[in-house]
């Protein structure tokens, strides 16, 4: 069964690296690709000239659009993968959230250039609005982010997905379970971090931290078995592991230390009280992790 994917797009070099990785994606779970690029010219409204010139301007648009949209739809074909076009207008982010739903796709690919970007592309308002409105799960590729290619391209994806004690994980495991195409094509370690910071601790000296640092580590432990049992019951290969450290600083370390292709996380995953917006800690690896991040709602 295929995986009903939005592909965004703008004709650029960032845009080439996300379809480079959706490649490497089709090897493993096999796609039904949609390429998307919106034209927004909501700009115009705010200027002194006639509805004439603008649909002038739209025509134009909608032209070079076609034309930029055409050639990276030969460039899949190429490569073995093909794909439907769909040419959008409006407020970007509102439009891939609304083709996400109105498509019934299963995951929406954006792109972003690398952290420190301040050209970031479709990582402004753009996917910031994706990322916290998808119905969805997102994928974000990096432009520094690893592909696989050759032979490693034909195996498994090598994933690194964070789990916690919170609603949303239970989220990502629901969709997981549900989504029995991903199985055959994902190697998955979970991995639980345990917060040395965690609040509570600093009340604690000697050898009453360390051994509510070890419970924790234990309790994590136990987390982690029942999870890899459900997921291996729908077919998933799962290995566990618990680390100590800040959460988001140490998935990024482990995600770099053994050479993973993609981190999988909610929204609000290894949650601490007082985050806003995404999440402080998927925030945080969506940011500053160099690998690509999948967000699932």
């Amino acid at each position: 069964m295929s995986v009903r994917t939005i592909v965004t797009t703008d004709g650029s070099e960032a845009s080439r690296k996300v379809e480079e990785f959706v490649l490497r994606l089709n090897r493993a779970l096999s796609l039904h690709v949609m390429l998307v690029h919106v034209i927004d010219l909501r700009n115009l409204e705010y200027k002194s000239i006639s509805d004439l010139e603008i649909e002038m301007i739209r025509k134009g648009a909608r032209r070079a659009a076609e034309g930029m949209i055409e050639k990276e739809r030969l460039f899949l074909e190429q490569s073995g993968v093909n794909a439907e076009v769909r040419l959008l207008e409006g407020a970007p982010g509102e439009a891939i959230c609304d083709a996400a739903e109105r498509e019934r796709a299963s995951l929406v690919v954006i792109g972003r250039r690398g952290h420190g970007d301040l050209q970031d592309w479709l990582f402004g308002s753009v996917s910031n609005h994706v990322l916290q409105y998808s119905p969805k799960p997102v994928l974000v590729i990096k432009r520094r982010g690893p592909i696989s290619l050759g032979d490693d391209a034909a195996r498994p994806l090598r994933v690194l997905m964070a789990v916690d004690e919170s609603e949303a994980t239970q989220r990502c495991l629901d969709w997981l379970a549900s989504s029995t195409e991903y199985s055959t094509g994902m190697e998955l370690t979970l991995l639980h971090v345990v917060n040395p910071n965690r609040h509570g601790l600093e009340y604690l000296a000697g050898s009453a931290r360390d051994g509510a640092l070890a419970d924790l580590k234990r309790s994590g432990e136990d987390l982690l078995q029942k999870v890899s049992s459900r997921l291996q019951e729908h077919g998933f290969p799962v290995k566990t592991r618990v680390e100590e450290g800040t959460p988001g600083k140490t998935l990024c370390r482990v995600y770099y230390e053994e050479n993973f292709e993609l981190i999988v996380m909610t929204r609000r995953a290894l949650s601490d009280p007082g985050e806003t917006g995404l999440g402080q800690i998927s925030y945080f690896v969506v940011h500053h992790c160099a690998g690509h991040v999948l967000i699932v709602p």
